[in-house]
Order: C-alpha cells, then structure tokens, then sequence
C-alpha cells in the first residue's frame, strides 16, 4: 500500500472525507498527493529496513551483515542455503542439546553429540576444512553451560572417511599406530573454549 492510498483509507474510515475519484480531483486530493510526495522516499527507507530485518526477506548485503553478526559462512553457497543457514541460527536455543547442533549446522559443521559428566563431545559428519572448524570454535561457544568442557572430535570415524584418507585398519595395525596416532587422523580432536 502506498503513503497516498493508507492516507486515503484511514481518512475515509472516518466518514468526514469524500473522494472525487477522478483525475482532475478537488483540492484534498492535492493536498494528500503532495504529503504522498513527501512521504514516499521515507516510506521506501522502512520498507527496505523491514524486508533486511529478517533473513527471509533480506537482500544480498544485508544477508552478508548477518552472516557476519552471527557467525555463519554464506560463501559459495545459493541464495537459499544461506537463508536456511541463518534460520537454523537465529532458532538455536543456548544451553540445549539441539540448539548446538542447529548452530553447528548453520556455521557448516554439523555434528552429532556424546554427552559425558563434565564435558561435551561434538563428533563431525564428514571432514570440515580448517576455516570452518576455526569457525566454530569462536561462535559456539557460548551455547554450552560455563562448567563444561567441550571438545570437538574431527577425526575420520567412518570407515569411508578413514578408506578417503589413505588408512585401512590394516595398514594402522601394520604401522604399529598409536592411539595418539589415531587420535591426530583428520584435524584430531580440538578443545572449544566454553564462555
């Protein structure tokens, strides 16, 4: 709707205004054009603040800025994966189980959790690269309470990703490959700091 047409419901809602309807027009319609004129460039200006204040709506750089504010990575990625990513985000609730995985997902890293008395491990679904982990690292940590420990375990535990890498538990039992070995497959397992 525009400013002219919402001037022109709200008055005659009221019963004291009539319309002409037609071009020519008497002086009230003059009158509400001209403040139409006025409002329009302001209306233009909220209407553009509405659409970029919710990820559905926004356009390409105020996706970028919250991207950016929530710490989630759009690069690369369609125009509708970035939006499911940063829906994913804004609905991850602090403190639960899945309100980690929804923000894990959202940065790229989904995970799958094991919960253990003092402490949180979050096993990857696949091989993040370096940028993500580094990622994840600095934004989720404040989805787990202060008391516990955290850890993120990016080893290959699939017998597919462990296959990828070159190892088969043959040739790890032939080299003799410690657990310390095994444990640095991949990116290891990699302490988050919980704030």
């Amino acid at each position: 709707m525009t400013p002219l047409e919402s001037m022109r419901l709200r008055m005659a809602e009221t019963g004291l205004y009539t319309f002409s309807g037609q071009t020519a027009g008497t002086a009230l319609d003059w009158e509400l054009e001209a403040y139409a004129a006025g409002l329009e460039p302001f209306y233009k200006q909220v209407k553009g603040f509405l659409e970029n204040s919710f990820p559905e709506t926004a356009r390409e750089e105020a996706l970028s800025l919250w991207e950016s504010l929530l710490g989630v990575c759009g690069e690369g990625l369609a125009e509708e994966e970035r939006r499911r990513r940063l829906l994913l985000r804004v609905s991850a609730v602090p403190g639960s189980k899945g309100g980690l995985q929804r923000a894990a997902e959202a940065m790229g890293v989904p995970i799958s959790i094991a919960e253990e008395p003092g402490r949180i491990c979050c096993m990857t679904e696949g091989t993040p690269e370096e940028k993500e982990i580094s990622r994840f690292k600095r934004s989720i940590g404040g989805f787990v309470p202060a008391h516990l420990r955290m850890y993120l375990d990016c080893r290959p535990l699939s017998w597919q990703d462990i296959e990828e890498k070159g190892y088969s538990w043959q040739q790890m039992d032939n080299a003799s490959m410690s657990w310390q070995a095994i444990h640095s497959l991949g990116s290891g397992i990699v302490e988050i700091p919980v704030k």
